[in-house]
C-alpha cells in the first residue's frame, strides 16, 4: 500500500464518517494539494443543507498511516511547528489521523487545533521542529461528531481575536487583571436534552473564559475535561414503601453513564451491570446494607413512588446471605458502640487491625452474653481497653473454665462484694477501685455513674474508708489536672457530703474533704476558718496538719510534719491535701 493510496482512503473513510452526520457535509479532496489543509466541513443550521442554513466553514487537515494494530483510544503523531503556525494564521483547524490496518479495518482519531491550544503548543515545541502530539478516537457516534463541530465553530470565534495573543495562565490574569468577574465556557450543538450535553461534555474538552469589569471581552485561559461529571437529583428512593434515600446521582464518564443510589448500588446503562459497593462509616453501611437486602429482595427500586428495574438482579441474588451476615455484624457492632456510648458513625476503615480483636471479643461478651478468653498474661477485675478512640472500662469476673464474664464497669448499679470480716460480706461501688490516672481522663458519663453508684447504695464504717479513699484519689487527679474538670472536683464534692451525712463518727476526715474541695474550688471565708479553728485537736497531728494546711499556716503545719515518724510523713505526702501545701524554692546565689 503505497502513500498516495494510503492517503486516499485516509481522506475516504473520514468523508465516510462525516456524511453520517446530517448536520455536516464534507468537501474533502483526495491528494489534495492545497498547503497544510485537505479540505472543508460546512456546518448547518438545518438538515436540508440549504446555502441560507449554512452556520459555519472547518478546515480540516487528514493524514493516514499504515499500521499493525488498530483499536488504541489515543495515538501520538507528528505535528510540525510550522503546520501549527499556519493552523493558527487559518484561525484553527480539525486535525485528523487515519490509522489503516488494511483496506477494510482502520480508525480515525482528531484533535483540535485553536488558537489557543496552538499558542500553548508552540511555546511547549522550544528549539523543536517537529513535535509528537496526542489524538484521540473519533466518536461513532454522529450526533457527538457534529457537536464536536459546533463547539469548535463557538470557540473559534471568541479566540479569533487572540489569534496573535500568547496565552495567559489563571493566576497570570489575576495578576494582570485581578479577580474575574465572570467564567463561562461554551456549549454549542445539536442537543435533544441535558442527558447529551452532559455526556458530550465529559467525553470532550472544554474552554474556560473570563472577563473583569475593565476587561470588556472574554479571554481565553483553559482547556478543561471532566473525566467525571455528577449530577446530584433529589428524589425519594424507596423500595417495598420503605424510604432510604432522598437524592441519588447521575454519572457520566467517557465509557457511559450509569447510576448511582446511595453510593452502594450503580447500574451501567451501557453494559447493562449492576455493581454494589458497601462503603463509608457504619450507619452508612448498615443503611446501604439494607437497601441492596430489599433490592436482590423485590428486584425494583422506586424514585418518586415510579418504578425503575435496573439490570439483572438475578445474577447477583446468590450474594443475598452474604449482604445479610454483613449486616447482622455491622448491626452487632452498633448495638456495641451504643452500650459504650460511641459515636455510631465509626470509620471501619479507620480502626487498627489490633483493636479489631477486642471489638469482636466485647461484642461476644457485652452483646451476646456469652463468656470469653483474655488472652493477657494477667487478667484484672478492671480490664481497660483502649478502642474507638477512647479508653473502655470492663469488669471481668472468673469462670471455673477458665473463661471469663464481661460487663461494662461503670454502671449506676456498678457494686462489688467486699470481706468486712471472716464471716461477714458487704457490698459497694466497683468505682473505688479507680486509681488517680483513671481519675485523669474519665469520661463525663462514667463519672456520673460512679458518683451515682455510690450515693444511692447503703454504706458501712468499713466500705466509707474505701469510698473515702476514692475520693482522695479523685482530688489528686483534679490537682494533676492541666485543664481542670469541673464535674471531677465537684464529684469529689457530693460524695464527701455523702459520707458526712451517713457516717458522722468520721466527721473529722469528711470536714477536712469537704473544705479542701471547696479551698480548691472557691477559696475559704472567715466563717470557714473559724470552724476549722475549732477543729483543732492537740491529740491529732495528722488532722491538724491539714487543718492547718487550710488555714495558710504552712509553718505551723511543716513544723506538726517534722515531728512525724518517717513511716508517718511518707503517708501524708500521698494525701491530696499536701498538694496546697507550698513547694520548696531553690535559694539564689
Amino acid at each position: 500500500m503505497d502513500s498516495k493510496t494510503i492517503e486516499s482512503l485516509a481522506v475516504g473513510k473520514v468523508s465516510n464518517r462525516i456524511l453520517r452526520c446530517e448536520y455536516l457535509v464534507p468537501y474533502l479532496n483526495e491528494n489534495d494539494r492545497t498547503p497544510e489543509l485537505d479540505g472543508s466541513v460546512y456546518v448547518y443550521k438545518n438538515k436540508d443543507h440549504l446555502n441560507k442554513h449554512i452556520h459555519d466553514k472547518v478546515d480540516v487537515q487528514i493524514k493516514g498511516t499504515k499500521v499493525e494494530h488498530l483499536d488504541y483510544e489515543k495515538i501520538n503523531f507528528p505535528v510540525k511547528l510550522i503546520s501549527l503556525a499556519n493552523f493558527r494564521q487559518f484561525g484553527g483547524t480539525i486535525f485528523f489521523v487515519v490509522q489503516l490496518k488494511n483496506y477494510d479495518e482502520s480508525s480515525i482519531y482528531f484533535r483540535v487545533f485553536l488558537p489557543f491550544d496552538i499558542s500553548k503548543l508552540q511555546k511547549e515545541f522550544g528549539e523543536q521542529q517537529t513535535r509528537e502530539i496526542e489524538f484521540s478516537k473519533l466518536p461513532n457516534d454522529p450526533d457527538e461528531i457534529t457537536n464536536i463541530f459546533y463547539n469548535f465553530c463557538a470557540d473559534r470565534i471568541s479566540q479569533y481575536k487572540y489569534v496573535r495573543t500568547d496565552p495567559i495562565t489563571f493566576d497570570e490574569f489575576k495578576n494582570r487583571y485581578g479577580d474575574p468577574t465572570e467564567v463561562k465556557f461554551f456549549l454549542s450543538g445539536k442537543y435533544k436534552n441535558r442527558d447529551e450535553q452532559l455526556r458530550y461534555l465529559s467525553r470532550n474538552p472544554t474552554y474556560l473564559y473570563v472577563k473583569t469589569s475593565d476587561l470588556g471581552d472574554f479571554l481565553p485561559i483553559d482547556r478543561t475535561e471532566y473525566s467525571i461529571i455528577t449530577e446530584t437529583i433529589k428524589g425519594r428512593i424507596s423500595i417495598a414503601q420503605n424510604e432510604y434515600y432522598k437524592k441519588y446521582k447521575l454519572i457520566y464518564e467517557k465509557k457511559g453513564k450509569y447510576i448511582a443510589i446511595g453510593d452502594c448500588l450503580y447500574y451501567h446503562f451501557i453494559d447493562d451491570v449492576i455493581e454494589i459497593k458497601i462503603t463509608g462509616n457504619l450507619e452508612q453501611r448498615i443503611n446501604s446494607l439494607s437497601f441492596i437486602i430489599a433490592f436482590l429482595n423485590y428486584g425494583k427500586v422506586y424514585i418518586n413512588e415510579s418504578p425503575i428495574i435496573l439490570g439483572p438482579v438475578d445474577s447477583i441474588k446468590a450474594d443475598i446471605a452474604d449482604y445479610k451476615k454483613q449486616q447482622s455484624y455491622l448491626m452487632r457492632i452498633r448495638t456495641l458502640l451504643v452500650l459504650l456510648e460511641c459515636d455510631t458513625n465509626i470509620d471501619l476503615q479507620s480502626i487498627p487491625d489490633n483493636e479489631i480483636g477486642w471489638m469482636n471479643l466485647l461484642i461476644t461478651g457485652l452483646i451476646d452474653k456469652k463468656a470469653v478468653k483474655i488472652n493477657i498474661p494477667k487478667v484484672t477485675p478492671i480490664l481497660i481497653i483502649k478502642i474507638f478512640k477512647k479508653k473502655i472500662y470492663i469488669w471481668v469476673e472468673p469462670t471455673d473454665d477458665g473463661s471469663f464474664v464481661i460487663s461494662k464497669y461503670f454502671d449506676i448499679n456498678m457494686l462489688m462484694e467486699i470481706r468486712i470480716d471472716e464471716s461477714i460480706n458487704d457490698k459497694i461501688s466497683r468505682g473505688i477501685l479507680l486509681k488517680e490516672n483513671d481519675f485523669m481522663e474519665i469520661e463525663k458519663s462514667d463519672l456520673e455513674k460512679l458518683v451515682m453508684s455510690v450515693i444511692n447504695f447503703p454504706i458501712s464504717i468499713k466500705s466509707s474508708s474505701y469510698i473515702n479513699n476514692c475520693v482522695l484519689e479523685m482530688i489528686n487527679a483534679y490537682d494533676k489536672q492541666v485543664i481542670k474538670n469541673d464535674q471531677l472536683i465537684n464529684g469529689a464534692d457530693k460524695i464527701s457530703n455523702y459520707l458526712l451525712d451517713n457516717e458522722p463518727e468520721q466527721y473529722l476526715v469528711y470536714t477536712i474533704n469537704i473544705f479542701q474541695i471547696k479551698k480548691r474550688k472557691f477559696g475559704l471565708n472567715d466563717e470557714d476558718r473559724t470552724i476549722l479553728t475549732d477543729l483543732l485537736q492537740n491529740d491529732n497531728k495528722l488532722g491538724n496538719i491539714c487543718i492547718e494546711i487550710l488555714l495558710d499556716n504552712f509553718s505551723s503545719a511543716k513544723k506538726i510534719i517534722s515531728s512525724l515518724s518517717s513511716d508517718e510523713r511518707k503517708a501524708i505526702k500521698r494525701f491530696p491535701i499536701m498538694n496546697l501545701l507550698p513547694k520548696r524554692t531553690a535559694k539564689k546565689n
